[in-house]
């Protein structure tokens, strides 16, 4: 298998947008990304990656932190959400992706919102 390498993400680091993730409200909660994950969405065509990522979250009131793992393989795709302790909470094998990249890693947090509510906050490494 080629090696594909992402774009330079160092250039994202903290956050000061937030932007919708159209998947599914999970336990109440929304899931935003901040501007570096909506670049690689943006660039990558990588709106499916967030969107899968936003409806296996696990429940917010269990973990406060997810660290992510997208691998591409040769059949597919393998994402793995993680306590960021190496114990996996969830994988998700896929048979087909059009990810131009051999992977991606990114966290997830959970934050309260501007009404008080709960909401996952996807983002870059840099922007954590």
């Amino acid at each position: 298998m080629t090696t594909k390498k992402l774009p330079d993400l160092d250039q994202f680091c903290g956050g000061e947008n937030h932007y919708a993730v159209y998947g599914p409200k999970r336990f109440g909660s929304r899931v935003v990304m901040t501007d570096g994950i909506k670049y690689v969405a943006d660039t990558m065509g990588a709106y499916w990656l967030f969107e899968l990522t936003a409806t296996i979250l696990p429940d917010y009131r269990k973990e406060a932190f997810v660290s992510v793992k997208l691998t591409i393989t040769d059949d597919g795709f393998i994402l793995v959400l993680d306590d960021g302790n190496g114990n996996d909470l969830s994988r998700y094998d896929g048979d087909f992706t059009d990810f131009p990249a051999d992977g991606l890693s990114f966290f997830a947090a959970s934050q309260e919102d501007e009404q008080g509510g709960a909401m996952w906050v996807l983002m870059l490494p840099g922007e954590y």
